[in-house]
């Protein structure tokens, strides 16, 4: 329902761009367009890259350094009068991890994640986030149970060993970034190196805030009234001079 909402209203525009026999070029939309009525709200278009940024200092959130961008990813010119933008492709796709592993006499395999996330974490703050994890060894551990902490350990009496794992992400409802931009995020699977490993340092460098408030934009379009003025998602954007 949802695609053939978005393909409807994509109809609509395309019917409505269709209506003016103006002709633009890729290089009369580059440069800063502003939300009209909220000036701090900026579309930036550079060559084939775009971003959607708020100026706007940020009063509520809590002092972390997060950056400014709500979006960003590529645009094209479709005609007649519509402009299409969607986001980088990386952000679909499984984040990369670096492990350092060890192994220690215990019958429970152990798990330390960091990231710049949990870096920011004061001692006793509640963390924003969640983790699953999913272990390919036959051992059936519980992956489906969340985990609000960053140092897991799971139970091995067995002593089954560990032979690849990946790890997701889940904003928790109280997450304190501008928004959540994805609900769920993944790693890329890690092929364990020594069997007789137990403890995995686990880090994830590209895990930041701004990494899970960015908007996923998947074909998203813009009308093109003029070369300076467009409307997107109900608002109209003028271009700055």
């Amino acid at each position: 329902m949802e695609i053939k909402l978005k393909y409807f209203w994509y109809l609509i525009i395309v019917f409505l761009g269709s209506c003016t026999s103006l002709k633009f070029l890729p290089e009369d939309f580059e440069g800063v367009y502003e939300q009209k009525g909220s000036e701090g709200y900026k579309l930036i278009f550079k060559e084939s890259t775009f971003s959607h940024i708020d100026t706007y200092e940020q009063t509520h959130m809590p002092p972390y350094d997060c950056c400014d961008t709500i979006s960003y990813g590529y645009w094209e010119l479709e005609k007649p009068g519509v402009l299409k933008l969607y986001s980088d492709p990386k952000l679909f796709l499984p984040i990369d991890l670096a492990v350092k592993e060890n192994s220690i006499d215990d019958d429970s395999v152990h798990f330390v994640i960091t990231n710049p996330i949990e870096d920011l974490y004061e001692e006793n703050e509640r963390p924003d986030i969640l983790y699953t994890l999913f272990i390919n060894s036959g051992i059936q551990f519980n992956f489906s149970t969340y985990h609000d902490t960053n140092r897991i350990s799971l139970n091995n009496p067995e002593d089954v060993k560990i032979g690849r794992f990946s790890i997701n992400i889940y904003p928790k409802h109280t997450f304190r970034g501008r928004n959540i931009g994805t609900r769920e995020a993944e790693t890329l699977e890690y092929e364990v190196k020594n069997t007789m490993s137990n403890v995995f340092e686990v880090n994830i460098p590209e895990l930041n805030y701004g990494y899970l408030t960015y908007k996923r934009l998947n074909d998203d379009y813009i009308k093109i009234v003029s070369k300076d003025k467009l409307i997107w998602d109900g608002q109209e954007y003028v271009k700055h001079r």
